[in-house]
């Protein structure tokens, strides 16, 4: 039903107390809008819009749910000297970030800051399964006789550790 409200200018599409100047209650079909469009109720569900300059989305929840066909990838171009270009907040106890290349995990951040490169269920802060390459300088603690810098997984106890300056130890079962 239409309804007409003279008194102040509105008019009601399926609605009998329009509160703004076009107010329909139920879905709207067209091949353009123009102008602001929100709901109160925080929902709005938009097919196919294109934004050809800035797009700002405000709120407490803001989901991209979509499979990229037409495109190769989804681009974050931040240019600032002050704000992060990409912040993402967990406050619950899932990861924070899980990347896969088709169903495989490559890369995991879990909700303690461990990081996996290859490892879904990182233990350490740096959980790398495969090899690692590193081009200059790789710095470790100094380490103990019972617990070494640089140990087999299976074997904590034994391995470098730096007693001092200019100074390399070798140990086997803590001492």
């Amino acid at each position: 039903f239409f309804y007409l409200d003279d008194a102040n200018n509105r008019v009601g599409i399926n609605s009998l107390s329009p509160t703004v100047a076009l107010d329909v209650s139920g879905t709207i079909k067209g091949s353009t809008f123009s102008g602001p469009i929100s709901n109160p109720s925080g929902i709005s569900t938009f097919y196919d819009v294109r934004v050809t300059n800035n797009l700002t989305v405000e709120g407490s929840t803001t989901t991209l749910d979509t499979d990229l066909t037409a495109v190769d990838r989804v681009e974050v171009d931040a240019n600032s000297n002050s704000v992060v270009g990409v912040a993402i907040t967990q406050s619950g106890t899932a990861d924070i970030i899980n990347l896969f290349d088709g169903a495989s995990q490559v890369v995991t951040v879990d909700d303690v800051g461990n990081v996996g490169l290859g490892s879904a269920i990182p233990s350490v802060k740096l959980d790398v399964v495969g090899g690692i390459k590193a081009t200059g300088q790789v710095g470790v603690s100094d380490g103990t006789t019972s617990a070494p810098s640089i140990a087999a997984a299976s074997d904590t106890d034994s391995g470098l550790y730096f007693p001092g300056a200019n100074s390399l130890g070798l140990v086997s079962g803590g001492s």
